[in-house]
This record gives C-alpha cells, sequence and structure tokens, in this order.
C-alpha cells in the first residue's frame, strides 16, 4: 500500500514529462526516493527544498533515481572546484552533501532518511521539517 500523501505525490509529478515522468511514477510506486543530506548543526538531517510553485506543499528535494542524485552531487562537486580555483570560494570548503534513500513512512505523516544503501535507518521527520532541516 503506498501512503504517500496526494498532495506531495502530485507536487513531485509536476512539470515532468518524459522519462523524468516515468522515473519518478515508479518512485512513488514503490515508495523509494534519493536526497542529498547534510547534516545540521543542531542535529539531524536536511535534504533541502524542491521548488513547486503549483503545489502549496513545502517538499524536500527528492530524486527519483538513484543516478539523479548522484549527478547533482557531481555537478555541485565540479561547482564547489571551479568556485575554489577562481577565488570564489574558501578552499578549505567542502561540499558535505551526501546521499540517502528515503521512504514515507506507513502512516505517510514522516519521511524515514537512510543511509543510501537504505539498510541503516538515519532518522525520520515530517517533509516540511525534512526540506527546511
Amino acid at each position: 500500500m503506498n501512503n504517500i500523501p496526494t498532495e506531495y505525490k502530485a507536487a513531485l509529478l509536476s512539470g515532468l514529462t518524459g522519462q523524468n515522468l516515468k522515473d519518478m511514477e515508479l518512485a512513488i510506486e514503490k515508495n523509494k526516493f534519493f536526497a542529498i543530506g547534510i547534516d545540521t548543526l543542531c542535529g539531524g538531517i536536511t535534504l533541502g527544498v524542491m521548488d513547486n510553485e503549483e503545489n502549496d506543499v513545502t517538499l524536500p528535494c527528492l530524486f527519483a533515481t538513484e543516478s539523479e542524485a548522484q549527478n547533482e552531487i557531481d555537478e555541485e562537486l565540479e561547482r564547489f572546484k571551479s568556485e575554489i580555483k577562481n577565488d570564489e570560494r574558501d578552499p578549505d570548503d567542502e561540499f558535505e552533501g551526501v546521499l540517502h534513500l528515503v521512504r514515507w513512512s506507513e502512516s505517510g505523516e514522516e519521511l524515514c532518511i537512510y543511509d543510501s544503501t537504505g539498510n541503516h535507518f538515519l532518522e525520520s521527520k515530517s517533509a516540511t521539517a525534512a526540506a527546511e532541516g
């Protein structure tokens, strides 16, 4: 049974076409998403906020596939390197994003955040809290 709230399903599918739409539909069906998490200073993990002007929900940035999330990490790493090379960023700065597997809880009220393999549960929190840290 898929317990993802309807408004979040709609937000996840909003604006997608082609293969991206098919990938997200499959992720919703399997309740299996990927995210880039950053450990916060207060403890816990933040997943960042997904742009979503069509739906009135705060949605963490979730990816349908592991490769899509990994590509985003790779792009961020390259951006950091470029900014350091161009003296736009402190040379000691490091990208702190980590790949996580994310599922909605059985109740549909929280997101469960795991390590990238899905074998180690790390924490659960509401979608808004996951997005905003």
